[in-house]
This record gives C-alpha cells, structure tokens and sequence, in this order.
C-alpha cells in the first residue's frame, strides 16, 4: 500500500471560498413512522446548496416530503463574514432578503 504525501493530497483539492450563492445549510427534521406520528429526537443533515436562504427552506422541505420526514427548521451553517458585511454594506435592502427570512 503506497503513501500519498499530505502536502500532495493538498495540491489535489481544489481552493473553494463560500459565498452568498453556495453555502452549507443545516436542516433539522423528525423521522416520522407509517402512522404519521413524530418519532425521536431532532435529527439533523449539514448539505450545500447553491441559492438564497428562502431557497435552500424550500428545498428543505421538499427533501423531507421526499423522505418522509416532518420538516423542523433550516438555516446557514456555514456563513463567510467578510462576505455578509460586504452585502451589508453594499445594500441593507439586499442583505435582509438574503439572510433575515
């Protein structure tokens, strides 16, 4: 068995930067049994989505009618915030349809 060097692997990974546009979201649900009851905990899933807040909610959802499961909350988990005052500043108007959903 052959032994990449860390510091090749690394050169391997493509430089990403998170932006307004691709981010991960966290997405809370409940798993739900054949009788339509909640059952358990709040389960979670960290996912990327490419879009708006709004956007990734309602692909949140869809996931969960999809999967069958009761659809709890969804919002950034991973936010650049460099790029958030820079929006801030750019347009207050911009900024609040982008993160205060």
């Amino acid at each position: 068995m052959s032994s990449i060097p860390s510091t090749e692997i690394k050169s391997k990974i493509p430089e990403r930067s998170i932006s307004t546009r691709d981010r991960a979201y966290l997405l809370q649900f409940r798993f739900v049994n054949k009788f339509g009851i909640e059952q358990g905990k709040v389960q979670e899933k960290v996912f990327w989505f490419a879009g708006s807040l709004r956007d990734a909610k309602n692909r949140s959802r869809l996931h969960c009618e999809r999967m069958g499961y009761r659809y709890v909350y969804c919002h950034a988990f991973i936010v650049d915030l460099d790029s958030q005052e820079e929006l801030k500043n750019r347009s207050e108007e911009e900024y609040n349809k982008e993160f205060e959903d």
